[in-house]
C-alpha cells in the first residue's frame, strides 16, 4: 500500500471511531454518563447576582510583632455579577503592645526608664474604612449525608483605604499618629446557612506606611525611617443578603 493511500485509509478510520464514540456517548441508554449530572453540579443554590449583602465580623491578630488588635467591623456589599462584587469595609480596632513589648519596657523602666522602646512598628489601628473589590471563582458543595448538601464559596479580596493610627508612650498615654492611607488584600469563605444568611470567615492582611526616629541619633538630624506595618488579621461573623 502506497503511503499517500495508507493515510488515507488511517484518517477515514479515525473519523469513524470518533463519530462511533460520540454518538454513544449522546444516546448513553444507562444514564450513567458523567454528563448526567453536570446540571446538579453547575447549580447554584443561593446566586449573589444582583445581591446586596450586609456583614457583621469580629477581627482579631493572627500573627503580631509588637503590637496586636481585637475589634469588630462591618461591611456593605453589592455583587454586580455572581463573581464579583464591591463592598465598603469600617470598624473600630483596639491595640495594645504584644507581651513581649511589655517585657522589653518593664526592663528599660528597671534601667531607669524615661524613654520608649528603641523599634519601629510600634503604632496601632483605631479606626479603619476601605473599599475592597472581591472575587469569587469558586462555588462548591459539601454533600453531609445523602438529603443534605451545604453550598459555600470561596473568595478573594482586595482593597484600599484609610485609618487612624496611634502608639503608647512608656508612661502609658495614648498618642494619635493621625490618619494613614492603607491597602489591603487577603481571602475568604462563606458557608449559607439560608439564601439569606450565611458564616464568613476570612484573612486579610492590612498594611500601611509609618515613620521612625532611632532613639540612638542624637543630632536629630538623619531622616524619619519609613517601614512598612502589616496587620495580619482573621475575621469571622454572618453575611446577610436581604434582598
Amino acid at each position: 500500500m502506497k503511503p499517500r493511500l495508507f493515510l488515507q485509509v488511517f484518517i477515514t478510520s479515525l473519523l469513524l471511531i470518533q463519530n462511533a464514540s460520540a454518538k454513544e456517548y449522546e444516546q448513553d441508554p444507562f444514564n450513567d454518563a458523567d454528563f448526567a449530572i453536570k446540571p446538579t453540579l453547575l447549580d447554584k443554590a443561593h446566586p449573589t447576582q444582583k445581591r446586596l449583602e450586609l456583614g457583621l465580623d469580629f477581627t482579631t491578630s493572627m500573627v503580631s510583632k509588637y503590637a496586636k488588635h481585637k475589634g469588630f467591623v462591618g461591611t456593605i456589599g453589592y455583587h454586580f455579577h455572581d463573581s464579583f462584587a464591591l463592598e465598603l469595609y469600617g470598624g473600630i480596632m483596639v491595640g495594645k503592645h504584644d507581651p513581649i513589648m511589655a517585657t522589653v519596657q518593664n526592663k528599660i523602666n528597671a534601667n531607669g526608664g524615661g524613654r520608649n522602646p528603641n523599634f519601629p512598628d510600634l503604632q496601632m489601628m483605631t479606626w479603619i474604612a476601605d473599599a475592597v473589590f472581591l472575587w469569587t471563582p469558586i462555588y462548591g458543595k459539601i454533600n453531609l449525608v445523602s438529603e443534605l448538601a451545604i453550598s459555600g464559596n470561596i473568595y478573594f479580596l482586595l482593597g484600599a483605604g484609610a485609618n487612624g493610627a496611634r502608639h503608647i508612650e512608656y508612661t502609658g498615654e495614648k498618642v494619635s499618629d493621625g490618619v494613614k492611607f492603607n491597602f489591603q488584600w487577603g481571602a475568604g469563605g462563606r458557608i449559607y446557612l439560608t439564601s439569606w444568611m450565611a458564616i464568613r470567615m476570612e484573612y486579610r492582611d492590612i498594611d500601611y506606611f509609618g515613620k521612625w526616629k532611632s532613639n540612638n541619633d542624637k543630632t536629630k538630624k538623619t531622616p524619619d525611617y519609613t517601614y512598612l506595618t502589616m496587620n495580619h488579621m482573621f475575621h469571622i461573623g454572618l453575611s446577610f443578603f436581604p434582598f
